[in-house]
């Protein structure tokens, strides 16, 4: 995916099972509202809604260095600011989003496909 797709994807399934996948973020017992998820028959494990959620996205967080989660002034969008270290090289990404869950989201995707 490209950094204007990721900026462009909305909140929802597609966007937390990607989340799922890419920083290996399954449950393995269901909380409400966890999606179940198999691929070729196989049960893979529960997802959470990571973009709709903000206790979900906490948990995207937390597998991050370090995170700035701030509202423009105007109230109008939440922007999230992520650091990892990959390789030993700190790897940061940035989103904007009309919620905080989905702002983590995107910066999340950017960070891991960077």
């Amino acid at each position: 995916m490209t950094r204007d797709e990721i900026l462009a994807m909305p909140s929802g399934r597609e966007m937390d099972v990607l989340i799922a996948k890419k920083l290996d973020l399954f449950r393995k017992h269901p909380k409400q509202g966890d999606y179940f998820l198999t691929e070729n028959h196989i049960h893979i494990g529960y997802v959470p809604q990571f973009s709709t959620d903000i206790s979900a996205a906490w948990e995207v967080v937390d597998k991050f260095y370090s995170m700035t989660l701030d509202k423009y002034s105007d109230g109008s969008e939440w922007r999230v600011y992520l650091v990892t270290e990959r390789d030993g090289k700190n790897v940061d990404a940035h989103a904007v989003a009309d919620t905080a869950a989905l702002a983590i989201c995107r910066a999340a995707l950017l960070a891991v496909m960077k």
